[in-house]
């Protein structure tokens, strides 16, 4: 299937969009759903739409959310996503990081189009819930931005010899995340449940009523 814009995406935006929590990599989502439709709507005009880096010439600064800022270029009709993070990956990125960021460029993931896959269950994207439209949840003590580096390694080992599996068609045997209390595994579970989801799997999430609250946060029904 032929898409317009073509996107692509720099290893630093990939690592960085990986250790997004489940709810803010959807946030991300939907901001990158909100330029293609920019692009769409006039190619020529849509940089427009959004800030320039004030110390690299062409790269947009794009919000992602109140506290998230996502760094992209649009040129020659490719979307290329550079880096992604709270307030400090403005500053932070230098014309070296952009050096090595532009000549780098990796397939995104089908759910980075508007019209990417739906399994009926979405993450927010351009859309979200009027509840959470303002994200203020951001502001409190339950919002978590970004998993830690062992919770990212515990998602990746699981979600990649799973999907691996599967692709194979091999059953998949059971697996333990275990951890004491505070220690990341609800976050690391619904991070897990969007990456099956994204790859177009049917995936469920079975658990207790207070946690229920914490997860429907997280997502969105169509």
């Amino acid at each position: 299937m032929l898409r317009f814009p073509e996107i692509t995406m720099s290893r630093r935006f990939d690592k960085a969009y990986r250790k997004c929590s489940a709810r803010l990599q959807g946030l991300v989502e939907g901001a990158v759903h909100d330029v293609v439709n920019n692009i769409r709507s006039s190619p020529s005009q849509a940089s427009q739409h959004y800030d320039r880096h004030a110390k690299i010439a062409g790269v947009l600064e794009i919000d992602v959310s109140g506290a998230c800022r996502m760094l992209a270029i649009w040129e020659n009709g490719c979307l290329h996503l550079l880096d992604v993070g709270g307030h400090e990956v403005v500053p932070r990125y230098d014309k070296g990081k952009f050096f090595v960021d532009s000549r780098d460029r990796r397939d995104v993931p089908a759910v980075f189009w508007p019209e990417g896959p739906d399994q009926g269950l979405r993450f927010f994207s351009s859309s979200p819930s009027l509840a959470y439209s303002q994200f203020g949840n951001e502001h409190s003590e339950e919002w978590l931005f970004y998993l830690s580096d062992e919770q990212v390694d515990v998602l990746l080992e699981v979600a990649v010899n799973s999907l691996d599996d599967l692709k194979l068609g091999h059953e998949l045997s059971p697996i333990c995340i275990i951890g004491g209390p505070g220690t990341g595994k609800t976050c690391v579970l619904i991070n897990l449940l969007k990456e099956f989801l994204d790859a177009g799997h049917v995936a469920r999430l079975c658990q207790k009523t207070a946690i229920e609250v914490y997860s429907v946060a997280s997502l969105r029904y169509r």
